[in-house]
């Protein structure tokens, strides 16, 4: 990896450029870039040189990293002939991190909503079922008194 200005070049031994089902060459899919506030952004990603690819995007000013075929489902078509090229990533961030958030503490924005740990999150699924097991009486109620006799 290194930056240029606005975008980051990523180099590959052996890469090759994907290309469609018509033999058109296609911009490679699966890329995502962030700025030093570690929110990624999927990336345009166009052909340098050789192995060599540009990523940039409009909402990230100053690219410190980048990703690719990263996240739970990715959807990545950059190869060569021996099969596609592994997930990889060039920040040594936590991995999942995406959204700004870390495990069990607040963002830096006081507004957002806080990741729960999965403790927290089986207590707000417990706290849910209770509030929606109280409720069932006073709908009951409402029906019988809504039939007629």
């Amino acid at each position: 990896m290194k930056k240029d200005g606005k975008r980051i070049l990523l180099t590959f031994t052996k890469a090759t450029h994907p290309s469609s089902r018509c033999g058109l060459r296609v911009a490679p899919k699966g890329f995502v870039i962030a700025g030093a506030d570690r929110r990624f952004h999927p990336a345009g990603v166009e052909f340098v040189e050789g192995g060599k690819f540009a990523a940039s995007r409009i909402f990230v000013e100053d690219p410190v990293a980048a990703r690719s075929a990263w996240g739970v489902h990715p959807a990545a078509d950059l190869g060569n002939r021996a099969g596609p090229a592994a997930p990889f990533r060039t920040g040594d961030w936590p991995c999942w991190i995406d959204g700004g958030y870390r495990r069990g503490e607040m963002a830096d924005d006081p507004n957002a909503a806080q990741v729960p740990t999965s403790d927290g999150a089986k207590r707000q699924a417990g706290e849910r079922k209770a509030a929606q097991a109280r409720k069932v009486p006073e709908r009951y109620e409402t029906w019988i008194k809504g039939q007629k006799p």
